[in-house]
């Protein structure tokens, strides 16, 4: 689904973006609730996108609010000094300090959400109808094909030909009413590099389009899903350069020509995302859009249905423990927990229940032994409804091995080397320096579970041997390192 046809978002250029980022905003800021109080202050942001707003004076006037610190404020407006509008959301005040004899204070206030570039008269709510995403990323899960460069020489003559086109939205999936599709914009310029070499720029973004208003923090909802999806798919983070909400409300009607809807800039953490600008490693992507879309509608919406229930899995995947060394305790007992974890939402209702689980205990029961054995017996019996960590490590890995080449000597061992790791950090609070064996064990298991937790994701989604086999074959240097967690039985 796309916007009206009548209407075309503006796009803020990342140059501007990325300046209005670094620089400090010097202006007037003020709570709706206190309209005439406008106190001076700096907004800048952190390279986490994380604002911090300096001001000269509270917007309490009692000293015992002046110096309370944790205070919450829902929305703080204010405009710099070059008449740039801005809206801080969910802000609280993190600290400062107070001249007691003056009793004047100077705090210092935080905010995860800011909008930047507001018109003079907007939407107290806060509601838009459009968000676009911009990364370098998308290339790699979404080509557009829009530009084609086609290049014929002789001795004498080079000649270029240049074909553009505006290729359809790629629709991936409709997320409560919000609709994700992949949309491009070719650009004509085209730069020369080097004598022969040429390349031609094209606005790729991934629009995020509502029928009706809705507020921010619905949208980056569905950004933080979209982007830890990617990142998942990409096996790193994702760059982002730039993210811009729209609202019908705000635009410039021209005759003849299309409305242009102006662009409001907005700052804020995305999950699954980095801080950097740009980057100059490749990703290649497990399922590329081009050639798993339907595959891709499919499990977009069972991610974004069981979202939270994966807060686990996505951690390990995108965590910071899988920035460093793979032998590393911490790091396997995670991917472990998540495994675990991941084995028991798919199961959920194996469980028996509680009097059919003593009722079958009382019938294993020797009637014949003595009542201090009996008790023994049921008492060591009564928990084991539950299935055990070995039991539900064994029936994951068993799960992908249509997928990874594993023997099951590989998953005897590295079930043990879990089980034995999760044990030791679950109750000992010190832990015996490894030695190289043990060492290189570890990072074995490491990278089998972790390859195993992917490949358990993507078939929980609801991907199939088969799905999963095709992917791998199409692109087999993408899927390459995650078969050879399981050593070279693959080659």
């Amino acid at each position: 689904m796309s916007p009206d046809q009548t209407n075309v978002p503006v796009k803020v250029s990342e140059a501007e973006y990325a300046q209005l980022m670094t620089e400090e905003h010097l202006g007037y800021w003020w709570i709706p609730e206190n309209l005439e109080r406008r106190i001076p202050g700096v907004l800048s942001f952190d390279q986490d996108h994380r604002a911090s707003l300096e001001l000269m004076e509270t917007f309490e006037i009692p000293l015992d609010s002046r110096m309370r610190v944790g205070m919450h404020y829902p929305l703080i407006l204010g405009q710099d000094r070059s008449g740039k509008n801005f809206a801080l959301m969910d802000c609280w005040k993190e600290g400062g300090h107070t001249s007691f004899p003056s009793g004047r204070s100077w705090p210092t206030v935080r905010s995860q959400k800011v909008l930047m570039g507001l018109p003079d008269e907007f939407d107290a709510s806060l509601s838009f109808d459009i968000l676009e995403l911009r990364s370098p990323n998308f290339s790699q899960w979404w080509t557009s094909g829009a530009s084609e460069l086609i290049t014929k020489s002789s001795r004498k003559h080079v000649s270029v030909a240049l074909n553009i086109h505006r290729p359809p939205p790629v629709h991936l999936c409709t997320w409560k009413g919000i609709s994700l599709d992949f949309i491009s914009r070719p650009v004509t310029g085209v730069t020369l590099r080097g004598t022969k070499q040429l390349t031609v720029t094209e606005d790729v973004c991934l629009r995020l389009t509502s029928q009706h208003k809705r507020p921010l923090s619905e949208f980056l909802i569905a950004c933080n899903k979209t982007c830890t999806f990617m990142a998942v798919m990409l096996q790193d983070s994702v760059t982002m350069s730039s993210v811009t909400v729209y609202s019908h409300a705000h635009m410039i009607a021209l005759d003849g020509s299309p409305d242009f809807l102006l662009p409001i800039g907005v700052v804020s953490p995305i999950a699954g995302c980095t801080n950097a600008t740009s980057s100059d490693k490749e990703h290649e992507c497990l399922l590329p859009v081009q050639v798993s879309l339907s595959l891709l509608h499919r499990i977009l919406r069972r991610w974004s249905t069981h979202y939270s229930e994966l807060e686990a899995v996505r951690g390990v995947l995108l965590g910071t423990e899988r920035l460093q060394h793979s032998c590393s305790r911490n790091r396997l007992t995670m991917a472990v927990a998540a495994l675990e974890g991941l084995d028991r939402t798919s199961f959920t209702d194996e469980a028996r229940p509680s009097r059919e689980w003593k009722e079958r205990v009382d019938s294993a029961l020797n009637p014949a032994a003595s009542v201090q054995v009996r008790e023994w017996a049921r008492d060591r019996l009564a928990q084991r409804k539950e299935p055990t960590l070995r039991f539900r490590l064994k029936r994951q890995f068993r799960n992908c091995t249509g997928v990874l080449p594993m023997t099951s000597k590989q998953r005897e061992s590295c079930v043990d080397t879990c089980v034995k790791t999760r044990n030791d950090t679950a109750h000992s609070l010190d832990h015996a320096p490894l030695d190289r064996q043990s060492a290189i064990k570890m990072v074995q298991a490491t990278n089998e579970v972790e390859a195993v937790l992917l490949v358990s994701l993507l078939k929980y989604l609801g991907c199939t041997d088969d799905d999963l086999q095709a992917a791998a074959a199409r692109d087999q240097i993408t899927w390459q390192s995650i078969r050879n967690s399981f050593g070279s039985l693959w080659q």
